[in-house]
């Protein structure tokens, strides 16, 4: 029983441990199916939504450009022109904070719009602490230098940019523009976004706009990063999903089945082993009962093959061993008195039974034996059981136990 009762233990916890085991495979597969989607789409927004910056940014370059080729053709040789022209792209760009008209000097002389800008009238770009290099590159090779953010003269931080006016190789000023970047980004990013991704753009190691939390963007696993270019300028964006990673109701259901399923199992599975157990162990006791009693106890066949019987119904008839009484013997073949065989066979056919019947047998050694049994049968195998004892007839035709 010590054994059985351990099977009864480790059988389900097998069970269990198996069916948890494949659908906690399942589940961390289709999580990983589902994260790796879920990157996937992360690195395709910061695509695309890096690709859409760079088109804004390009605009405003454009119109610079635009504003660098009307100055170059003589257009805008007046402060009225020029502000005119400055003021209409200033007001339908957002993000942009100035234009100014540098002279050859690196003075500032010409301010749209002029009253937030006032304070920049007269500074001199070319002696500006950080904006300097990048102002006299500009002037030295007369190409287009954006700086990282830095300390605008119309307070806060922003970026600046210089655009060389050069004609037939003569170096006639600097078209400058200082930008806000949140605006600009704000706008190019819808509210939808920003509402569900965390975003940063950094110039280098520089931060240039954050939204959202920055412990996603540092440790989130699905933070996906793409360059684009501001001018002469590569800069990084990066996208991080606002939550943190969460399997879908499908893969959490499956879960909770698959261990309901391990669950049931295992408990069907003890119950159905505790059932063999009893079952095991009243058979042992009915084992122990039919080969220890003084009745003999048998089963037969219809035909009178023994199938089973105990020591006393062995000894009944000659055998001491009651397997070799089962290989040997047959009841019908060693009848005595034919009409008590056909008595027999008419009352089990009427009732299915006999009770306390009496009739003789012939024993291994060719002697008579009297014999009172009662029987019934099981229809469905139609076989017979029950129990016989030898006994001695009396002269007077009376039976006594022998």
């Amino acid at each position: 029983m010590q054994k059985r009762s351990r099977r009864s233990i480790w059988v389900p916890t097998a069970i269990f441990a198996l069916i948890a085991t494949i659908f906690i495979g399942i589940s961390i597969f289709g999580r990983h199916r589902e994260f790796k989607s879920a990157h996937a789409y992360t690195i395709l927004t910061s695509e695309q939504v890096a690709i859409r910056l760079e088109d804004y940014f390009e605009v405003r370059i454009l119109r610079a450009k635009e504003l660098v080729e009307t100055r170059k053709s003589g257009r805008l040789d007046s402060q009225a022109a020029f502000t005119q022209l400055a003021e209409g792209i200033q007001r339908h760009l957002k993000g942009m904070l100035a234009i100014n008209w540098v002279d050859t000097d690196g003075i500032i002389r010409w301010v749209v719009p002029l009253k937030p800008n006032r304070e920049a009238l007269g500074r001199n770009l070319r002696t500006h602490p950080f904006a300097g290099p990048f102002f006299r590159s500009a002037e030295s090779t007369g190409d287009i230098r954006f700086t990282p953010p830095i300390e605008l003269y119309q307070g806060g931080t922003g970026i600046a940019a210089y655009f060389p006016v050069v004609k037939n190789g003569e170096h006639q000023g600097v078209i400058n523009m200082a930008f806000r970047i949140n605006p600009i980004v704000d706008e190019c990013l819808d509210s939808n976004l920003r509402k569900h991704y965390a975003v940063r753009i950094v110039d280098g190691q520089i931060p240039v706009y954050e939204s959202g939390n920055p412990g996603h963007l540092d440790h989130h696993p699905m933070r996906a990063s793409h360059a684009f270019e501001v001018g002469d300028r590569v800069y990084t964006l990066t996208l991080a999903p606002a939550r943190t990673f969460a399997a879908s109701a499908m893969v959490n259901l499956a879960l909770i089945l698959g261990f309901l399923l391990g669950l049931g199992l295992a408990l069907l599975s003890r119950k159905l082993i505790l059932r063999e157990e009893q079952l095991a162990e009243s058979e042992r006791r009915y084992r122990t009962i039919f080969e220890n009693a003084q009745v003999g106890l048998f089963r037969t066949d219809t035909h009178g093959k023994i199938l089973d019987a105990n020591k006393a119904m062995a000894e009944t008839f000659g055998y001491t061993h009651v397997k070799t009484f089962i290989e040997e013997y047959n009841l019908e073949e060693n009848y005595i008195d034919q009409a008590d065989h056909e008595r027999l066979q008419h009352e089990i056919q009427t009732t299915a039974a006999v009770n306390r019947f009496e009739t003789r047998y012939i024993r291994k050694d060719g002697s008579p034996v009297w014999v009172r049994f009662s029987a019934k049968v099981f229809s469905r195998e139609r076989l017979y059981g029950g129990l016989g004892n030898q006994y001695r007839r009396r002269k007077d035709g009376h039976g006594g136990p022998d």
